[in-house]
């Protein structure tokens, strides 16, 4: 009995798993085949089982389990078709961005170009400009020289003709023998006096055109000397001293008579006419008149000059930037904006000093500039002297 059921049982057991194999292990295997084939570079192979009878209206699990293999190949399928899409359209605006940034570049580098051109262009102008002002000052020096000359020569021509008419009627009346000694003496005191005031007014005009020349001079072959800061000083109060005169503006000098400076000569007396012309338009202006002070005192290594009036004083606004280019309170007035530019250039590169300014609005204006005793004398100096 044990062996017939042990047979049977065998028997059975056997198929079982024919069965099994038939209706299960075979398309698992089947399946398992064609998911090992599967890659990411080949997803066409179809996932099915075409040898198994199926029944659409009885899916079994195999059924299913295919289904869902075949939905999870087309969902792979899928994310790659929007990932490989995705990837084109990054390199396709990956192009277009090197297209736009080689464009803006090119584009960039052009505007560079014409801003550099322009800066060049704009630098050169004010380098003219700048220019344009010194030779400005320098014809305000010869303005004012000219309005003073004209006086003291017009006074010697005036006594010159006096002189002549005097001198005539004297020999007509010595040649007709018809003069006493009281007309006599009378005619050679008129002479003595018109003869004394054509010298002073010809040695006025003299000293006049002497002091300008020497202006000229030192503005137009800046070399290096020795000075009196005094008289360089009042050289140009005397050619400004009809500008001063008009506006009614009276300058205060407290300076040791006797000081020396190794230096540049006319690029003092380019500060000192700017600042004096600048308070002039822009301080006190028609009709305003007020003082000016100017003090120059001195040690064994620099020379500080505090120049000083009781003007309008600097608006708030531009009083940071008073030494930029092209910054004026009266440029409807004939200010250029470069004044105190040309100072500021002046003290710092060519008297290797430096300066500041102090104000407030209606108390005035301070410059204070410091510059050495001696100047650093350049390679140019050297050479003329």
């Amino acid at each position: 009995i044990l062996g017939s059921q042990a047979i049977k049982t065998f028997l059975v057991s056997i198929c079982i798993l024919i069965i099994v194999h038939y209706l299960v292990v075979r398309h698992l295997n089947t399946l398992s085949r064609q998911t090992r084939r599967l890659d990411l570079n080949n997803l066409d192979i179809n996932l099915g089982l075409t040898d198994k009878i199926r029944h659409p209206s009885r899916p079994d699990a195999i059924d299913q389990l295919a289904d869902t293999l075949q939905r999870m190949k087309g969902n792979i399928q899928e994310q790659l078709k929007q990932k490989r899409k995705a990837k084109n359209d990054l390199m396709q605006l990956n192009e277009e961005l090197e297209q736009r940034v080689k464009y803006r570049t090119a584009t960039l580098n052009h505007t560079n170009e014409r801003l550099r051109d322009a800066l060049e262009e704009l630098t050169e102008t004010k380098d003219k400009l700048v220019e344009s002002e010194k030779m400005a000052s320098l014809g305000e020096l010869v303005a004012g020289v000219a309005h003073e000359i004209n006086t003291p020569v017009g006074n010697a021509i005036t006594a010159a003709t006096y002189l002549q008419d005097t001198s005539y009627q004297l020999a007509a009346s010595v040649a007709d023998n018809n003069i006493s000694r009281q007309a006599l003496q009378q005619h050679c005191e008129d002479l003595q006096s018109a003869a004394d005031q054509v010298f002073r007014n010809l040695d006025q005009a003299a000293k006049l055109i002497t002091s300008f020349k020497q202006i000229a001079v030192d503005q137009s072959i800046e070399v290096a000397h020795s000075f009196n800061v005094r008289q360089n000083l009042q050289q140009v109060l005397d050619t400004l001293e009809h500008h001063l005169r008009k506006a009614g503006v009276r300058v205060d000098v407290h300076c040791d008579a006797s000081l020396q400076l190794f230096s540049y000569p006319g690029s003092l007396v380019q500060i000192y006419t700017n600042l004096i012309m600048n308070s002039l338009l822009h301080g006190f202006g028609a009709n305003n008149p007020g003082t000016i002070d100017i003090r120059i005192d001195a040690t064994p290594s620099e020379v500080t000059i505090q120049y000083r009036d009781d003007g309008r004083g600097i608006p708030e606004p531009i009083k940071h930037k008073i030494f930029d280019p092209f910054v004026t309170t009266n440029r409807s007035g004939g200010g250029s904006g470069l004044g105190t530019h040309i100072i500021y250039n002046q003290v710092t590169q060519m008297l290797n000093g430096s300066i500041r300014c102090e104000s407030e609005r209606e108390q005035g204006v301070l410059f204070e500039i410091r510059l050495p005793r001696a100047c650093p004398v350049t390679r140019d100096d050297e050479d003329l002297w």
